[in-house]
């Protein structure tokens, strides 16, 4: 049984933890960095290029319907990127075989293949991939074509997480639309 003074003792310190685990919650929420969008630059006219005109409503629909079409399309690319360059030889190469239904029928047989003949290195080794910029450099929806050029950072680590190293390297990336959905036609590390 506790004496009266080591329970008031006690129930100070339980506030004490609230109020701290509180103060905790609400910085976590209401400090939180606000993300803030990019400037859009504008192009300033010259002599040879006329001043902007006004857009008119059917023009500003088409380009909020381009720009969603490409945000898929960038966050396709990401997490494909980050799947397919993530690895560990503990997994026995599963990163590559999960983004094998992401892949277009030729790119996925290929891909199967490969991992027909591939062992996994001795002692530790894993890869975590993280992908810092997108640049969309071709979408034809027309032709059911796109390339993207994304720049990684990786985190290699070799037989133990103290024997880390990081790199950074850019990937290249091409889908192709089959039966209306896009996939990756190849994925080409630089």
């Amino acid at each position: 049984m506790m004496t009266p003074k080591k329970r008031a003792i006690s129930i100070v310190l339980i506030a004490i933890a609230i109020i701290l685990f509180l103060a905790f919650v609400l910085s976590a929420l209401f400090l939180r960095p606000k993300a803030t969008p990019a400037p859009v630059a504008q192009p300033q006219p010259t002599a040879q290029q006329p001043a902007p005109t006004t857009v008119s409503g059917e023009m500003l629909k088409q380009e909020n319907a381009t720009r969603n079409g490409a945000s898929e399309l960038i966050s396709f690319a990401k997490l494909f990127a980050e799947r397919y360059g993530s690895y560990s030889n503990q997994a026995n190469f599963q990163n590559i075989r999960d983004v094998i239904p992401l892949m277009s029928a030729s790119f996925g047989s290929v891909t199967e293949k490969a991992l027909l003949n591939k062992k996994a290195p001795e002692g530790f080794y894993g890869i975590t991939t993280r992908v810092i910029t997108v640049k969309v450099v071709s979408k034809d929806e027309t032709a059911g074509t796109a390339t993207i050029d994304l720049t990684t950072q990786r985190e290699e680590e070799k037989t133990s997480a103290q024997n880390t190293s990081v790199k950074y390297q850019d990937i290249e990336m091409t889908f192709v639309k089959e039966s209306g959905v896009w996939k990756v036609d190849s994925a080409t590390w630089r």
